[in-house]
């Protein structure tokens, strides 16, 4: 799974320099091909809840493995073959999105049905680790195999690495249980909103849920807008701007760890809330944040305090929905989970693009920033005082 998930990091870059170095794509065509994975996960995410409910999960993952590693694999093949094309680049970047969302769907009901209760944190912690570290190391990596093997064999390797993530679940020896079965009131239109009903009926998941939209809109809307404050505004040196993405990296790796340590000592719920809502204030300074190395400090104050807090955040939320979403149900609320933020991020980056555009970056940000805090006052609070 790790191997897996470093290969999507690699593919980010490569598919990138695929694109503008060998086809020589414009640049609404990059951000095409960049939102084409979102998109994918979006339009056809619908009925993988439903369909990964009735199946055993181990399968579904492998298999989701399997297809993005062909559909990598296409990419060198049709470019030595000489009939590589943009709309090829396309389909394949789709076909990545949605096997990631398959994929998640399937893992998060697979991890439960596998982990008992006392353990999910500590699962999902060490899970989240291995993420941290792929997303720190994996461009850095990416980077340095583009420059020294090109990005199509690139593309190669990361297929590589979805043929090792499947291999790896092969080897799980642990008895997968039997999948749900199909109810008697099964009702297609029923099937596709179950998930959404079960988290918008609920006390404490209704509250995470517009919690995590909220939240993960702003982030997304935000990001490409500090990119370009950092850059054209502040003027950083490429430098300097990889500093910012390299160095807060480990505080998100280092959050992910401590969190079955902060759960034994205070409780996971306590926890979760307190921190669900110390990851929400960091964005306000990066808006007024000063040209040079003092510029520089802050964003990596800021981005370090941020991915720890949200790093330590994750398991124990995961944890939490675990508990509280019954085993029938757990692929469906994933999956409902996940498409609504596919269907979110992009509409969040176009509408602080055009605040950008009305007003000025900085105030973008500064406004996706004060969203973010709200999105702290949504948790639910009353946990605090019921742990």
């Amino acid at each position: 799974m790790a191997a897996g998930q470093t290969g999507s990091a690699l593919a980010m870059g490569a598919f990138t320099f695929v694109a503008t170095e060998v086809l020589l794509a414009t640049s609404f065509q990059v951000s095409l091909l960049a939102a084409a994975g979102t998109a994918a996960a979006g339009l056809l995410g619908l009925p993988v809840g439903p369909w990964v409910e009735l199946r055993r999960k181990r399968p579904v993952m492998i298999g989701a493995d399997l297809v993005r590693a062909v559909a990598l694999f296409s990419v060198p093949i049709a470019h030595l073959a000489g009939v590589l094309t943009y709309v090829h680049l396309l389909v394949v970047a789709a076909v990545i999105g949605f096997g990631q969302l398959l994929s998640l769907t399937a893992s998060t009901a697979h991890l439960k049905a596998l982990v008992s209760r006392e353990q999910r944190t500590i699962a999902v912690s060490r899970i989240d680790t291995t993420s941290w570290i792929a997303n720190s190391s994996g461009p850095p990596l990416g980077g340095v195999l583009l420059g020294v093997i090109g990005p199509t064999i690139t593309l190669g390797l990361d297929a590589v690495a979805h043929l090792a993530s499947a291999f790896s679940l092969s080897r799980i020896r642990q008895p997968e249980p039997d999948p749900a079965p199909r109810p008697p009131d099964h009702r297609w239109v029923k099937d596709l909103t179950t998930g959404w009903s079960f988290v918008l009926g609920h006390a404490t998941l209704r509250p995470l849920f517009v919690n995590a939209m909220l939240f993960g809109a702003m982030i997304m809307g935000a990001q490409p807008l500090i990119l370009l404050f950092m850059l054209r505004d502040l003027g950083f040196t490429p430098f300097q701007y990889g500093l910012t993405l390299g160095l807060p990296a480990a505080a998100g790796l280092a959050g992910a760890m401590l969190a079955p340590h902060l759960e034994r000592r205070w409780g996971r719920d306590r926890v979760m809330v307190v921190l669900g809502a110390l990851r929400a204030v960091w964005l306000i300074p990066i808006a007024f944040a000063p040209p040079g190395l003092a510029g520089v400090a802050v964003i990596i104050t800021c981005d370090t305090l941020l991915l720890f807090f949200a790093g330590a955040f994750n398991p124990l939320f995961a944890g939490h929905r675990m508990d509280a979403v019954p085993d029938h149900l757990m692929a469906r609320v994933s999956a409902a989970w996940s498409v609504s933020n596919r269907v979110l991020w992009p509409v969040a980056m176009l509408l602080f693009g055009a605040l950008a555009v009305a007003t000025s970056t900085q105030v973008a940000i500064l406004l996706s920033a004060l969203a973010l805090l709200v999105s702290g006052v949504l948790l639910p609070w009353r946990l605090v005082r019921q742990d």
